[in-house]
């Protein structure tokens, strides 16, 4: 994989996407240090929120507050189309563009469109809640992500490397924990760089901590998710900002961790954004 030594830029955004576990299992909850009681899946929004408000200022111009359109983001989520949708006659495709306000199948956006209307993006989402709590098509998740970066590479001149943040809970449930491991590696071949996030409600790992072989002691699933994961380049921008945040990394470390509190999950999905900073 080649990295750009510079900085993204306007004409050079990052290229970013997310693709999220909506499934039933999502419903469990997740630890705070707010003490309050929260679902995976509100966990998972409150990172985005983090993670859109601390993209902006990482692109805000400081003399004119503007902000810049230094990277560009789709989202996916995968386990929609509970008996419910079915029942109410809703729309039961398993993975979903999250985006996609219009169904116009163009709804990557750049960080200034984000800044702006994220209020608009992040009531969508909320409106598609009731659809959701499905099962875990992963494998297909894989497979519709990797074909939409193709896309918006084929589109856009972008910085190096693209990434994409995946967060699960589970197991897939439309294919082996192989073929989504080989579905990921063969994106990986394709240059785009992979940040796996387990989450769990109990600790099978160490906090903050990036290690560079699956423990025998681990799920299945974490094994899955950590063979997904790309590994983490050294020296960059990812290393220094875990690094920053005291995380303990190993050598030859991969981009995965297990969370099983919504503040970890915020702090490791704003590791995409190192480049900016």
């Amino acid at each position: 994989m080649v990295y750009s030594p510079e900085c993204p830029t306007s004409e050079n955004p990052m290229l970013i996407g997310l693709m999220v576990d909506v499934s039933g299992s999502m419903m469990t909850s997740i630890h705070n240090h707010s003490g309050n009681s929260e679902n995976r899946l509100e966990g998972l929004r409150n990172a985005i929120n983090d993670f859109v408000a601390f993209g902006t200022i990482l692109c805000e111009q400081k003399h004119t507050k503007l902000v810049l359109p230094l990277f560009r983001l789709f989202a996916y989520g995968f386990g929609f189309g509970n008996p419910l949708t079915a029942l109410l006659g809703g729309n039961q495709m398993p993975v979903r563009d999250l985006f996609d306000l219009n169904d116009n199948g163009d709804s990557t956006i750049s960080t200034d469109k984000l800044a702006s209307n994220w209020q608009s993006y992040a009531s969508h989402i909320d409106g598609m809640k009731f659809e959701m709590f499905g099962s875990t098509p992963m494998l297909q998740a894989f497979h519709r992500v990797h074909e939409r970066f193709h896309i918006e590479r084929k589109r856009h001149l972008t910085y190096n490397p693209p990434i994409l943040f995946v967060l699960s809970d589970g197991e897939p449930t439309d294919g082996s924990t192989s073929q989504v491991a080989s579905a990921a590696e063969a994106m990986k071949n394709d240059g785009v760089m992979i940040v796996s996030c387990y989450v769990t409600d109990e600790n099978i790992t160490e906090s903050r901590k990036l290690y560079n072989e699956a423990m025998l002691s681990w799920p299945l699933g974490a094994k899955m998710m950590f063979d997904c994961a790309s590994a983490i380049p050294q020296p960059s921008q990812f290393d220094r900002y875990l690094r920053e945040f005291r995380w303990d990394i190993e050598p030859k470390a991969r981009l995965f961790t297990q969370v099983n509190q919504s503040e970890v999950m915020s702090e490791f999905l704003k590791v995409i954004l190192s480049p900016l900073q």
